[in-house]
């Protein structure tokens, strides 16, 4: 356990600090993201939202060779990485990433107008041709039909089809684990960039 942490009383905690759209990912879902792609030796891993650390830990234990980035703008969270030895990039804003990478899995913040959307499409922009992507995101914004096909989610469905991305819903239990628990509906796309 990280100083930081220790301070606040372990990691397990950093949900009640009142950071917005903080919920770290369960090690299922992480599992269920790793079976839908790919990971060589040489890929360089992107984990933006980093959070604690929950994604970083498993690729960390899994492929440790990799070269593994993590992205992550509310300083307490990057002070939490840094203190458990994680390259944490220096960009601190996920919009401003523009290195090509080869993998990049990620759970993104849900809230703020379908926001899971805008980040999932700059991690497609910023993945090599041939880059795998895993992310959870909102069911309503992945997957729930809607009537108003200008509505951002049915644009984003659209998008995501016309990129060959993959969604399947989560259990409605995947996120009442853990130590920040929600009921949020959720889903998994996975893909390969063209």
């Amino acid at each position: 356990m990280t100083q930081v942490a220790a301070e606040r009383g372990g990691t397990e905690h950093l949900g009640m600090w009142g950071i917005p759209s903080f919920y770290p990912t369960p090690d299922s879902l992480i599992y269920a993201m790793l079976e839908k792609i790919t990971i060589t030796p040489n890929d360089h891993i992107l984990e933006p939202s980093a959070g604690k650390g929950n994604i970083a830990r498993i690729l960390d234990a899994h492929y440790p060779e990799n070269r593994l980035t993590l992205v992550e703008r509310d300083p307490l969270l990057r002070a939490v990485l840094i203190a458990d030895g994680y390259r944490v990039s220096g960009v601190r804003d996920f919009f401003n990433w523009s290195l090509p990478v080869d993998v990049i899995l990620m759970n993104p913040p849900f809230s703020a107008n379908y926001q899971d959307a805008d980040h999932i499409r700059h991690a497609w922009a910023a993945l090599k041709r041939g880059g795998r992507l895993a992310a959870i995101c909102h069911w309503y914004t992945a997957g729930k039909a809607w009537e108003n096909p200008m509505y951002k989610p049915a644009v984003f469905q659209r998008w995501l089809k016309s990129q060959g991305l993959q969604v399947e819903q989560n259990p409605l239990n995947a996120f009442n684990v853990g130590e920040h628990q929600t009921v949020v509906p959720t889903a998994l796309l996975w893909g390969t960039k063209a």
